[in-house]
């Protein structure tokens, strides 16, 4: 837990490592998952694909928000 008087906010570094350990984690999960498109896609299976594209898309953002400071 943060100590009183400091912010709850995570620092630039934290928000760098939280992204890298997001990074990796999609990319274990993107190796289990079946393309879209492949014999074994159901419905299940691409909304969980396009739960996973939008977390990418999410990181990258925050990844550029990092940046611009």
């Amino acid at each position: 837990m943060y100590e009183s008087g400091q912010s709850d906010i995570p620092s630039r570094e934290e928000m760098r490592k939280a992204l890298a350990r997001l990074d990796e984690a999609l990319a274990r999960h993107a190796k289990e998952v079946p393309l879209a498109g492949s014999d074994a896609a159901d419905p299940a299976l691409e909304a969980l694909q396009r739960s996973v594209q939008i977390m990418r898309l999410e990181a990258e953002r925050l990844r550029a928000l990092l940046a611009c400071d």
